[in-house]
């Protein structure tokens, strides 16, 4: 406009272009203080899993003497996270949260996270990193188990030793297997009367329950892969990586705390501890991070845990490994070796990540 004034030699339109110019120049030096003056601060989460919806939380703060309208940006390969505040007044700090869904595992490096500020006219947007990069890790998807049918497959396959299969009778309040009807004793919880039977036997009649001892886990993941691997090869190993983050999931979530130890062969790096949700997504960052590999090695110090009642599993994205005979040399044991193409009742694999995502 200011040059066609000039060429026309029309005033009043070099007057509106200088005009309009004057306010891009202001909207950019506004845009400017007010992302400088505008504060983030997101909180540190644990990993999340592949595929459920996992929260973020953002806390903003504006320092600025005025309102201010921004967007906050943060990106990576696993998610993507854009959000307009309208309105932060003065002074005001407030807590986004913010749903993000990340379709694969992996451990995956964040965008710093910006503001973006074009108050208060928009015709200049402004962008500043407010904070600096971040990771975060995405554990295998979870599919479905049913620990009452793994536990009787495993007593069926042997589990590795019989004193696993040892049933104690115990009298308790919590959910379990109810064994049977007996008379009633004194120190009986009255919860456990079965009145039905009362009635009809004409005597106190309680249920007796039945509970397995709990087993500890020694659970071995062999994500092999050959050299010349195909979009097959691959997939199978994905399949072995969910199928392990699932058996290790169901022990971490049991009311027993067990004894847990995952181990990732051709890797130096295992992890061992008492079994809770806790310990589990610590754990399972060696899944996130694993990568398929031709070496099937395993650490001899990672094969101490050495428990009358242990389920020791191999978990293989080849049916017949040559690794089960060698871990049966290096601890004296058999181990049940599984594979995602081995028939499993107690077994649903999760849904796939859909075509294009990560």
């Amino acid at each position: 406009m200011i040059f066609s004034g000039w060429y026309k030699l029309i005033n009043l339109l070099m007057l509106l272009g200088y005009m309009m110019l004057v306010l891009v120049v202001l909207n950019a030096w506004l845009a400017r203080r007010y992302a400088f003056h505008v504060k983030l601060q997101r909180s540190r989460g644990q990993p999340i899993f592949a595929g459920e919806v996992a929260t973020r939380f953002i806390t903003i703060t504006n320092y600025a003497i005025r309102n201010s309208s921004v967007t906050v940006l943060e990106t990576s390969d696993a998610h993507h996270i854009e959000v307009f505040v309208p309105v932060l007044a003065s002074g005001e700090s407030r807590k986004l949260m913010v749903a993000v869904t990340p379709q694969t595992r992996g451990k995956y490096q964040t965008s710093p996270m910006f503001v973006i500020a074009g108050y208060p006219f928009g015709l200049v947007n402004y962008t500043v990193p407010a904070e600096p990069p971040d990771s975060i890790i995405v554990l295998p998807r979870i599919g479905t188990l049913d620990s009452g049918k793994l536990r009787r497959w495993l007593i069926r396959t042997g589990v590795g030793d019989n004193f696993s299969r040892r049933v104690v009778r115990r009298q308790a309040m919590q959910a379990a297997d109810v064994r049977g009807l007996r008379g009633y004793r004194p120190g009986d919880s009255p919860r456990d009367i079965h009145w039905r039977s009362t009635a009809r036997h004409n005597q106190l009649m309680v249920r007796e329950y039945d509970s397995t001892e709990p087993l500890d886990l020694l659970l071995v993941v062999e994500p092999w892969i050959p050299t010349s691997p195909t979009e097959a090869d691959r997939v199978r190993v994905e399949e072995a990586f969910e199928l392990a983050a699932t058996v290790f999931w169901s022990w971490c979530n049991s009311d027993e705390m067990p004894q847990v130890t995952l181990i990732i062969a051709g890797s130096s790096h295992y992890r061992t501890g008492l079994a809770n949700t806790g310990f589990g997504r610590i754990a399972l960052e060696l899944l996130a991070e694993a990568q398929a590999t031709t070496s099937s090695v395993i650490p001899p110090e990672s094969l101490r845990l050495r428990t009358s009642r242990c389920v020791r599993m191999l978990i293989s994205s080849r049916a017949q490994s040559p690794l089960v005979g060698d871990l049966r040399k290096m601890t004296g044991v058999p181990f049940v070796v599984v594979a995602p193409s081995t028939p499993m009742a107690w077994y649903q694999p999760p849904s796939p990540a859909p075509l294009g995502t990560r």
